[in-house]
């Protein structure tokens, strides 16, 4: 492995301008092929970017918005797409994490810095500031105890938590005589502890059942100021930063020399939780209480490594679930005789399963595991400092904004009936308003009311989609190119994957799906598990009948809507006098530019680059269906 390898200083310096940020030296344990370089990644584990309160996917069908803990739910649940039967289906899951948090890389005067010596070779980057060390320490054992405080109060997910210095830190504060509250930092199985860099590390269980809770928990563990943030602070803000909070433990504030934890990053495994050694479950500590402080050893099987250590064997050891696109060779039950196996039952046909209004794609890659792995990714490294998640914060809320603004503007719209209220998408597939007097049109002509609300709600979201999606790729593409940014070359290729996904999705409809998806619509609206009492009968008056076949009436109306309004680039000057049809019979003025969408985009030029796709085809399908 060529990121093993010793550089004198000249050469560190070229890496430098090259390739990003400096590989770590060593860059072991954890830490394996550093972060910016090009992380080395075994046994299916896999760099968490987005953690465990950001969204981290988007759904291609109904444009829900899931974190990772969600997805490691739908994974237990067997509803994610390819793995309705993997190993770990059915079974309590937990997602085991080590935060790497390497000091900043770079310190003005190396007066400043506890010197670094690795195999006989003194090292330029990544020495530890001497001014930042008392509080580093402060806030390692802060961090710590106040999760394992959950523990102890018998938290149902906090499972492990412990923060380690790791050998290097270790090294820098034996050589400043800072203590921990686990005595000496110079004893020989902290300095030599296979952990090499600061970690942070957490287990937690989430299951359906605590799901919910869970996602409260992490929320405020990471903003309360009596929880994590003054951790996340210190990390990356500068010097003369400051919060109000946490007063009793020194406040909130930046540190002295930011930029803690770059080319660092969350290394994570989702593993079955009863085939984790018992030891590092909800481990009791030294003294039986469940608290236990930094590079503390307390194991009786071996006396020789830190906790931390053994801990890190462990997870190294096991053979995660290859949730996210991440899937090795390794073998998840080899040395697990007593797994369960998984489901055996074949998974429902597709007649089988219930209607839905929203038509899957004919180009399935939005589906894959591959995709939902690039999400996890995508935009989420474009801080200089890992932890800082404030651009992509800021994008999550931008459009989720503007679509709010866009769904507002549909209800207003539907003038036939009361439709205040947010909106929403029930469990068929259907679009409304939360709105207590809100109900579907009731003849062709509410049905064409209802079209145009559609309409314009889709160019609303297309354009804050369209937006969103164009700002987070050319945010990581400037990323890549600051070579502060550790690991934006990840991000970057990882939205590409996505373009190039959400590129061939919209290539992939065409007049006939767009049909199609009308068809379903409407066998759907008229089908008796969804109305038993048959209420749209009426819609066979706007000429939606026969059995959706090509030449059925229900699939040439579907497929002229699709042609007038969703499909034709342009019309031509004999289009261009044609009217387009109307649920109500009538006919529409002539119109004098193509009915498009975004700006006067036709369809097919419409190929932006898309981290919510799936919201924008939906949209737009239901456009052309009435989707009521």
């Amino acid at each position: 492995n060529p990121l093993l390898a010793l550089h004198p200083p000249v050469q560190h310096q070229r890496r430098l301008q090259e390739d990003g940020l400096p590989v770590l030296i060593p860059d072991t344990g954890p830490d394996l092929g550093g972060q910016s370089n090009g992380p080395i990644l075994t046994n299916n584990s896999f760099m968490n970017g987005a953690g465990l309160s950001r969204t981290a996917y988007v759904d291609p069908s109904s444009g829900e918005q899931y974190t990772m803990a969600d997805i490691i739910v739908l994974y237990s649940l067997g509803l994610l797409p390819e793995l309705e039967q993997a190993p770990g289906v059915g079974q309590e899951l937990c997602i085991w994490s080590f935060q790497s948090l390497p000091p900043p890389f770079n310190v003005e005067s190396a007066n400043l810095t506890v010197p670094r010596t690795v195999d006989g070779e003194e090292q330029v980057y990544y020495n530890y500031p001497i001014a930042d060390l008392p509080r580093a320490m402060e806030l390692c054992e802060i961090g710590g105890s106040r999760l394992q405080q959950h523990i102890a109060d018998g938290s149902d997910f906090v499972q492990f938590a412990a923060c380690s210095f790791g050998s290097e830190g270790s090294k820098a504060f034996c050589a400043e005589g800072i203590e921990s509250s686990e005595g000496s930092t110079c004893e020989d199985a902290r300095i030599n502890n296979a952990v090499t860099w600061p970690q942070a590390i957490t287990m937690f269980k989430i299951t359906p059942e605590n799901l919910g809770e869970f996602k409260e928990f992490i929320v405020n563990w990471r903003d309360a100021p009596e929880q994590h943030r003054p951790n996340i602070v210190w990390a990356f803000t500068p010097n003369g930063y400051t919060e109000p909070g946490n007063e009793e433990f020194g406040g909130i504030q930046g540190s002295i020399h930011p930029g803690w934890g770059n080319n660092g990053g969350l290394r994570a495994k989702v593993v079955q939780c009863d085939k984790i050694d018992e030891r590092f479950i909800r481990p009791l500590g030294p003294n039986g209480d469940f608290f236990f402080g930094p590079e503390a050893y307390f194991d009786l099987d071996d006396s020789t490594k830190t906790f931390s250590q053994l801990a890190f064997e462990e997870w190294d050891r096991l053979c995660g679930i290859p949730i996210g696109g991440v899937n090795s060779d390794c073998v998840i039950d080899a040395d697990l005789p007593d797994t369960v196996a998984p489901p055996t039952e074949d998974p429902p046909d597709e007649d089988d399963s219930a209607p839905f209004a929203i038509l899957p794609y004919d180009e399935k890659c939005i589906y894959s595991n591959e995709y939902i792995g690039a999400s996890l990714t995508c935009g989420s490294n474009l801080n200089e400092a890992w932890g800082d998640n404030t651009l992509s914060e800021q994008f999550e809320q931008q459009l989720q904004a503007a679509n709010e603004a866009c769904a507002a503007s549909f209800c207003e719209a539907i003038t036939y009936a009361s439709s205040a209220g947010p909106f929403v998408i029930d469990e068929y597939g259907f679009f409304g308003c939360a709105a207590e007097g809100f109900r579907g049109p009731e003849n062709c002509t509410e049905g064409d009311t209802y079209l145009g609300a559609m309409r314009d709600f889709v160019s609303c979201t297309i354009d804050a989609s369209s937006a969103a999606a164009f700002a987070k790729r050319q945010t990581s593409e400037a990323a890549k190119n600051n070579t502060s940014v550790a690991a934006a070359e990840q991000s970057f290729q990882a939205c590409q994957l996505m373009t190039d996904c959400d590129t061939k999705t919209f290539e992939s409809v065409t007049l006939d799906w767009a049909a199609r998806f009308c068809v379903n619509f409407f066998q759907v609206l008229r089908d008796p598990a969804v109305n038993p009492g048959d209420e749209y009968a009426w819609v066979e008056e706007c000429g939606y009948t026969g059995d959706g076949s090509a030449d059925s009436e229900i699939y040439k109306n579907c497929e002229a809507l699709s042609t007038e309004l969703f499909v034709t680039p342009g019309p031509t000057e004999t289009e261009a006098a044609t009217p387009a049809p109307t649920m109500s019979g009538g006919s529409t003025e002539a119109p004098t530019t193509a009915p498009t969408m975004s700006g006067g985009l036709g369809y097919k030029s419409l190929m932006m680059p898309s981290i919510a796709v799936n919201l924008i085809l939906t949209s737009i399908i239901c456009f052309v269906t009435f989707c009521w």
